[in-house]
């Protein structure tokens, strides 16, 4: 039977419950902990618990509607995984990036294999916490941690819309959540100089890509696909439409990245400040063979480990390793430098490119002038 409990370090009443799979469970009611507050409380857990019966109850439900619709001849289905997921990529992958939407199939894909090659789960509502589980255990085996977070993500995301609709009661990936990788998986920000080492290693376009994505903090595929007419040095801003997310942004240009395009031989309005980047990524679709060489030139200054020649399985096993540094820790790094330098939560926000969780952005706008006077603050990588 369900309970309630006060637990040290919280201030809210935490459920006690078992759920589908007689596991008892625990998890905070969000009601704050006093004598007037238990009775409620306590009709919350009980509502947890009543969820996971529902569940079985439901699928029951669903089992006999399903015969009777059979003999009256009405169409009644609960789709596959597989189907579900085809359908939901159908519908939503249009708002996807190209590179995005690949890594949704790709992802789609590998879990409905895996429940056809461990399980006898066909159905949507058949996917259970324990399956989720499994099939997370066996992914930890063989690639990092941020890889089995980025998949859970995705596969959460996707099972909302089944909650939404009724398909399922309860998200199983949002139950079990992501897992923490220690030091490994984390991405963390380059010190200035390891910056100026990394720039000593570069060729001269890729010189000219650190510093880009170090003051506008964006994306490799943005700043290889970056052409002149997106720069305008009168106003002091380059303008973005991100790949990954389709949001438009104008960032201010940092006084050490306006010297360094001052020094550039300008091309034509629509000619690609980087070609040879650009011309790589329009040859893979992708990014990955631009990250592949800057993890080379991390490797030449020993920012991270040299990778071997090994056999096949040898380097399959390799997946499992990361390297916390990658072009895309000159995001954390900028987005560091800001909050180092005083900038506001909301201006880091709207440089780096993160939307507010809480805030409609429709309803607030950053000031230009206090994002420029936070840019002109950080650090001059190019300076001897």
């Amino acid at each position: 039977m369900a309970s309630v409990h006060r637990q040290n370090g919280t201030k809210n009443w935490i459920a006690h419950y078992i759920d589908g799979e007689a596991r008892r469970r625990t998890k905070s009611t969000a009601i704050f902990a006093t004598a007037k507050t238990k009775k409620l409380a306590q009709q919350v857990a009980d509502g947890f618990e009543g969820a996971y019966r529902a569940r079985h109850a439901l699928r029951h439900i669903r089992k006999s509607f399903a015969s009777i619709a059979d003999e009256l001849n009405v169409q009644f289905k609960i789709p596959t995984v597989q189907e579900y997921l085809i359908d939901w990529l159908a519908t939503y992958g249009p708002r996807l990036a190209p590179s995005s939407r690949t890594k949704y199939a790709s992802v789609f894909s590998a879990f409905t294999e895996y429940l056809e090659s461990k399980t006898a789960v066909r159905d949507v509502d058949g996917v259970t916490v324990q399956i989720v589980r499994d099939y997370r255990d066996a992914m930890q085996a063989r690639v990092s941690a941020a890889t089995v977070n980025n998949t859970f993500s995705i596969l959460a995301g996707a099972f909302t819309k089944a909650t939404a609709s009724g398909l399922i009661i309860g998200n199983p990936f949002e139950e079990l959540g992501g897992i923490r990788g220690g030091d490994e998986g984390e991405r963390r920000p380059f010190t200035l100089d390891e910056l100026k080492l990394v720039l000593t290693a570069c060729d001269s376009e890729w010189r000219s890509m650190v510093v880009f994505g170090l003051y506008t903090t964006q994306r490799l595929s943005d700043i290889a696909v970056l052409t002149w007419n997106q720069i305008d040095v009168n106003k002091g801003e380059i303008a973005f439409l991100t790949r990954k997310t389709k949001r438009r942004m104008a960032i201010p240009i940092a006084g050490p990245l306006m010297g360094h395009i001052k020094s550039l031989r300008k091309g034509m309005p629509q000619g690609p400040v980087h070609p040879a980047a650009a011309a790589a990524l329009a040859t893979s679709g992708k990014a990955g063979t631009l990250s592949r060489r800057f993890n080379e030139i991390l490797q030449s200054v020993n920012l991270v480990p040299r990778k071997s020649h090994k056999k096949t399985a040898e380097r399959e096993n390799d997946r499992r390793d990361f390297n916390a540094l990658s072009f895309h820790s000159l995001r954390h790094t900028g987005a560091t430098w800001l909050r180092e330098v005083g900038a506001s939560e909301s201006v880091s926000r709207e440089i780096v490119g993160h939307d507010s969780v809480s805030v409609d952005r429709g309803y607030v706008h950053t000031d230009p002038a206090a994002m420029r006077a936070a840019l002109d603050k950080l650090p001059d990588v190019l300076a001897s």
